[in-house]
């Protein structure tokens, strides 16, 4: 990556040939295991019983240890309960711990993620629109096609974010403070920490020297609570806490705000603690070239187009939310800055120039449709007994029930032409047949009724009649 900062994590699944290339390419990077993998095969590599027993064990000594020491001891308590000592899995995975469990990795920035899951949904939306049979030329444009859909996501949430005012919890100007600056989703989750913090928290000093104090975090109530540190250093006006959620996340957590408003008396949140890449201005501060250097040139094309933008769109979500006369003015006071650009054109012969300056010479280049390879991970792969269970039962209750169009019953074995009902029917219309002369040509074609049955008996019977009875 050259002209560019590598990354600080890389979080991927435990595939060796990845770890290889990133310790090659990405020395200074972090390579993180997907937690949610590990914790996943569980319920393959242990038994059922113990997994059933143990898994929540196993589940709150990952998420609910804070540091190495507490992993550590958590865990060998969990196998050891468990007589799992003698398990190879687990013994590997815990090899590896410093590589996946969060307590081993929250000093470094990752936004929160300790999964694969966030790309994982991106290539998800992506099969939406594209999938393997796609051309070369079909896959780009509905790729465009799913990108205008995300970008058209993108600014619904800037209008959100410019227009609508989200509700307080508390009266604290640091709240308010907070809504102007972050985006609607990162200041719900500061929300959360900072109502939490207003109320629960006291801090008791324990112990200070010319570089740092360390306060030791209580809670007002009597509930059991970890014991949380909070170092404060002097020279860089900046708190740290033992939860690493800041480090991590980019967010306050709650016990450095609760420091921050019951020992300094702070009413706004200070600079330091503001990460730029969760703010709603964001997009507009840092601009960047294609080698990732950034434009400091004022002047620049880029700069000045950013900045027109950010103001235009700034306007528009005002125009909207006016009332009608505001359209109006707004596209006049439009027609009239764009009759002034073309005066200046045409005095500086600035259009003459521009139309000087573009290339004459246009290259072209040709994209040909891919050869056919099989990438990594492609095509059907072998599926493990739980996926086959878990499609299995999903097919069984989306499966549709068969109907008999001769009894109208669903569910059943059978169709119109084996109907048992419909054999019994047919049986007992043919019992009332009774045939007293033989069919001629003409009434083979006709098919038996009951009422053809009555008539016929009844002139039988009058036949019968007129030859009992005696001449006269």
């Amino acid at each position: 990556m050259p002209g560019r900062n590598p990354p600080r994590m890389i979080i991927t699944d435990q595939d060796p040939a990845m770890k290889s290339a990133i310790a090659q390419v990405l020395p200074n990077t972090l390579h993180r295991f997907c937690s949610w993998h590990i914790l996943n095969k569980f319920s393959e590599k242990i038994s059922v019983v113990k997994c059933n027993d143990h898994y929540d064990d196993f589940r709150d000594c990952v998420w609910g240890s804070e540091t190495t020491n507490e992993f550590d001891n958590k865990w060998k308590e969990v196998v050891e309960n468990g007589n799992l000592s003698d398990n190879g899995w687990l013994q590997s995975i815990y090899d590896i711990r410093a590589s996946w469990v969060p307590a081993y990795c929250n000093h470094i920035f990752s936004a929160g993620m300790s999964s694969s899951q966030r790309a994982e949904s991106s290539h998800s939306f992506f099969k939406k629109y594209v999938d393997q049979k796609n051309s070369f030329l079909d896959f780009v444009i509905r790729f465009n096609r799913g990108l205008v859909h995300q970008r058209h996501q993108e600014l619904v949430s800037n209008h959100i974010d410019i227009n609508e005012e989200p509700q307080f919890k508390t009266p604290h100007p640091m709240e308010s403070q907070m809504s102007r600056i972050y985006t609607r989703d990162c200041f719900q989750q500061f929300q959360s920490e900072f109502y939490i913090c207003f109320f629960n928290y006291k801090f008791q000093l324990i112990r200070e020297d010319e570089i740092h104090r360390l306060y030791l975090v209580k809670k007002r109530s009597d509930q059991i609570q970890k014991d949380r540190k909070i170092v404060y250093d002097k020279s860089m006006d900046l708190a740290s806490c033992t939860c690493k959620k800041f480090e991590s996340a980019g967010i306050p957590c709650r016990h450095i705000l609760g420091y921050l408003l019951k020992v300094q008396e702070v009413d706004y949140l200070p600079e330091q603690y503001i990460l730029k890449r969760w703010t709603k201005v964001a997009k507009s501060m840092t601009i960047k070239d294609l080698d990732g250097m950034k434009i400091t040139d004022t002047n620049a094309l880029v700069v000045k187009r950013s900045t027109l933008f950010h103001h235009a769109s700034l306007v528009i979500d005002k125009v909207l939310t006016s009332p009608d006369e505001a359209s109006t003015i707004f596209i006049e006071a439009l027609n009239n800055v764009l009759k002034k650009l073309k005066e200046m054109h045409v005095d500086n012969g600035e259009s003459a120039s521009v139309s000087k300056k573009l290339p004459s010479d246009v290259v072209q280049h040709r994209y040909n449709e891919p050869n056919q390879v099989r990438a990594k991970g492609c095509g059907k792969r072998l599926k493990k007994g739980k996926e086959k269970e878990k499609k299995k039962s999903t097919s069984a209750s989306t499966i549709d029930i068969r109907k008999c169009h001769g009894c109208g019953l669903y569910g059943q074995l059978h169709d119109k032409q084996n109907c048992p009902a419909l054999k019994e029917n047919n049986n007992n219309s043919s019992v009332l047949v009774k045939v007293s002369e033989p069919m001629s040509i003409h009434d083979e074609k006709k098919e038996p009724s009951c009422l053809d049955e009555d008539e016929e008996l009844s002139s039988s019977n009058e036949d019968n009649d007129i030859k009992d009875s005696p001449a006269i």
